[in-house]
């Protein structure tokens, strides 16, 4: 009996298509890497920021609130605002 034949081991043709794409990529980063990049932008000044919570009389609360919402204003960007006004006159 016969031993049956094997089919001829090679490549498929998407097999080369896709070594082929990877080899031209491998030469367009190897030419990238040769030509001298820019360079980087410097560092951006890191603001260090500080948490801290404040108690206050509910109806104090409830008017500050009352007016934010009127404004369209945060909590945050009015106590800001009021401490720079402050610091500033």
């Amino acid at each position: 009996m016969a031993k049956r034949q094997r089919p001829k081991i090679g490549l498929k043709k998407e097999t080369k298509d896709a070594v082929s794409k990877q080899e031209a990529l491998l030469q367009k980063l190897k030419a990238e890497k040769s030509t001298p990049a820019a360079p980087p932008p410097p560092p951006t000044p890191v603001k260090k920021k500080l948490r801290f919570t404040m108690d206050l009389p509910v109806e104090l609360h409830q008017e500050i609130s009352a007016r934010l919402e009127e404004s369209g204003q945060t909590m945050k960007g009015y106590f800001l605002s009021l401490a720079k006004k402050d610091l500033r006159s």
